[in-house]
C-alpha cells in the first residue's frame, strides 16, 4: 500500500494495470507529467483531490476499464496537450482545461454524472476542448461555465433528469464541427 499526504505525488506516467483496482482516498492531488492508462479490467476511482495534467507536452489518457475523475485539470502550460481515443467520466467536481492547455478526444464519450459536475474551458477557444461524444447523467444541473466554447465531432447525449446549463454571454458555445450527421439525443 502507498500512503500519500495531502501535498499529494507526482508520476510522469500512470498505468493502472490489467486487474489493478485502484481506489484514490483523502483530498491529495495526483500530477501527471505524461500519459494515463487504464488496461482491461483495470479501474481508477477518485478520492476528493484533482488529478492534473501538466508540462509542455502532448499526453493521452487511455481507458481500457473503469476510469473516473472527481476533478480533473489539465494545467494552464503552453502545449500541454492532452489527448483521449477512448471514452472516460467526470463525477461530482469539475473538468478544468486551462488557457493554455488543450483537450483533444478523437474517439470514445467523455461522461459527466452522475454527480454533479461543472466543465471549464479557460482559454474561450473551441479547438482547445475538442469532445468526440458528450453525455449527461444523473438527475442533477450540470454546467458548462460562461465565456467557454466547446467543439463536438459526434454527438451529445442528455439523459432524463438532467438540466443542462450553458452560459448565456455572447461568447458561450457547443459547436458541431463533425464530419458527418451529428446528433444531439436528449433522454435515455
Amino acid at each position: 500500500a502507498v500512503t500519500v499526504g495531502d501535498a499529494g505525488i507526482r508520476f510522469n506516467n500512470l498505468k493502472f494495470a490489467n486487474g489493478a483496482a485502484v481506489t484514490q482516498t483523502g483530498n491529495f492531488g495526483i500530477q501527471v507529467n505524461g500519459n494515463l492508462t487504464v488496461d482491461n479490467g483495470g479501474s481508477f476511482i477518485p478520492g476528493t483531490g484533482t488529478i492534473v495534467f501538466e508540462g509542455g507536452t502532448t499526453k493521452s489518457i487511455t481507458n481500457n476499464g473503469t476510469l473516473t475523475f472527481l476533478n480533473l485539470e489539465l494545467a494552464n502550460t503552453a502545449s500541454n496537450n492532452v489527448t483521449a481515443s477512448t471514452g472516460f467520466s467526470v463525477s461530482g467536481g469539475n473538468f478544468t482545461i486551462g488557457a493554455n492547455a488543450s483537450f483533444v478526444a478523437d474517439g470514445g464519450t467523455v461522461t459527466f454524472g452522475p454527480a454533479l459536475t461543472t466543465l471549464n474551458n479557460v482559454s474561450n477557444n473551441a479547438t482547445r476542448a475538442i469532445f468526440n461524444g458528450l453525455k449527461y447523467t444523473g438527475a442533477v444541473t450540470h454546467t458548462i461555465t460562461a465565456a467557454n466554447q466547446i467543439a463536438l465531432k459526434e454527438f451529445m447525449t442528455i439523459e432524463d433528469d438532467v438540466t443542462l446549463l450553458h452560459a448565456s454571454d455572447a461568447n458561450s458555445r457547443i459547436i458541431f464541427n463533425g464530419t458527418s450527421t451529428q446528433d444531439i439525443v436528449v433522454g435515455n
